[in-house]
């Protein structure tokens, strides 16, 4: 005999297939007086019957055992398991004797007492429904993740709040699917805990990366507000601007720099044009975002377009530096050093200048770098295995920004300037292919 797991009533196992043994048993009931059949059904191949003698009625079935062989069970009925075994003894004795005399040899059955349930652990039966509440915890789990790789808006309190509550679902469900609890569902209560972990992780990964914007404000600050067009003979060879918001930089007698907010790309172009209508159209450069020229008596002008990628336009002009040749006494400057202009300031020495580039350049090939690892990050997404280069390139991160910082752009000299802006277009185009 074998028993399912949680049955209070025996089964019986035959060496032959179900329709063999229901053959056999439906042969008996039906001839033998002692039993009185009640119900048939084929297609399920159960038998509901009653005997004679005691009115002790069953309902019996066949059907497969794990082993491809055929099981018998006996159901007694409107009897309890205790007082309906002694009846199912009975009946499997008479069935094994019609078996062996029908069929030739025994069936093969192995009695065993009916083992009653383990104190406290659940039956199969008893623990036959699914936990809604693991159902809900892995929805809310999904829905956490989608929003952890779609969303990018994340800080430290939108995780909480979408934390918590998944942290009280994933652990009741995982509780109340135990191997003693009284729901099924366990494995997928575990799903929802690791979803959940993915989604802090990835969410995570959002709130603490650098967001593009605040990368370029902190390479260059400007702030758009009414501004005073520079009075010198410089500027008078240049017209205002059309827009009235801007900062300027800083201003003297032989140039000035300064930032004009509010600039659309037609103002950017219709300004350089005006530039060149008013001298500045030799040994120029021109590209869509910046124009590089200087005029007869040697002033010399830089515009740069799309500063921070807003629409922010940038105008440089000055003088020409100051010559002498080795015959000539040098005079001393009528300016006094706070009011020289930036390339006036001691010329800067070749040793200073080369400083300032290699800094640009150390600048630029770091941001580079950056680009293309988190592009890489985003593409791969965002595994747990580049966890560890991601701290240290957000920790060079840190310390390149700091250095850039530092550069003091009135200090530096035109060429350098030139130089400096270059770069920085450059390094502006290489953060828009941000993902």
């Amino acid at each position: 005999m074998t028993m399912s797991d949680g049955s209070s009533y025996p089964q019986q196992t035959f060496n032959a297939t179900p329709q063999q043994v229901y053959a056999i048993l439906k042969s008996m009931l039906s001839q033998d007086a002692a039993y009185r059949v009640e119900s048939i059904d084929d297609a399920r191949m159960s038998i509901v019957f009653a005997v004679q003698q005691s009115g002790e009625q069953g309902d019996v079935t066949v059907f497969f055992a794990p082993d491809g062989r055929a099981n018998v069970q006996l159901i007694p009925r409107d009897a309890d398991p205790v007082r309906g075994q002694p009846f199912a003894a009975r009946f499997y004795d008479a069935l094994n004797a019609t078996f062996m005399s029908r069929s030739g040899g025994p069936s093969d059955m192995q009695q065993q007492p009916t083992m009653p349930a383990a104190q406290g652990a659940p039956s199969r039966q008893q623990k036959s429904r699914f936990s809604v509440l693991t159902v809900f915890a892995l929805i809310f789990a999904l829905v956490f993740l989608v929003l952890a790789v779609t969303v990018r808006a994340w800080n430290v309190t939108a995780i909480l709040v979408m934390l918590v509550p998944s942290f009280l679902l994933d652990g009741f469900s995982v509780y109340n699917t135990r191997r003693n609890g009284g729901k099924r569902g366990g494995l997928f209560a575990w799903i929802a805990v690791g979803v959940t972990v993915v989604a802090v992780i990835v969410s995570s990964i959002w709130a603490f990366r650098p967001k593009q914007e605040d990368t370029v404000a902190a390479e260059q600050k400007v702030s758009c507000g009414e501004y005073f067009w520079p009075e010198s003979d410089v500027s008078a060879m240049l017209n205002k601007p059309q827009s009235q918001s801007g900062e300027v930089v800083w201003e003297n007698s032989n140039g000035f720099f300064m930032y004009v907010c509010d600039t659309s790309q037609a103002q950017f172009d219709a300004y350089v044009k005006d530039a060149r209508e008013q001298g500045f159209k030799e040994d120029y450069k021109k590209g869509t975002d910046f124009y590089y020229a200087t005029a007869p008596n040697g002033n010399t002008l830089s515009m740069n377009y799309k500063i921070n990628g807003k629409n922010i336009m940038s105008i440089r002009t000055e003088e020409p530096a100051a010559t002498s040749t080795s015959t000539e006494t040098p005079k001393a400057s009528s300016t006094s050093p706070a009011t020289q202009k930036p390339n006036s300031e001691s010329a800067q020495s070749g040793s200073s200048s080369t400083d300032i580039r290699k800094a640009i350049d150390d600048y630029e090939s770091f941001m580079n770098k950056y680009v293309d690892f988190m592009n890489k990050y985003q593409r791969d997404g965002s595994p747990t295995s580049m966890l560890k280069d991601y701290t240290e390139m957000m920790q060079e991160y840190s310390t390149m920004s700091e250095k850039w910082s530092t550069l003091d752009t009135s200090t530096m000299s035109q060429d350098d300037m030139n130089y400096y802006t270059a770069a920085l277009n450059r390094i502006n185009a290489k953060l828009e292919t941000l993902q």
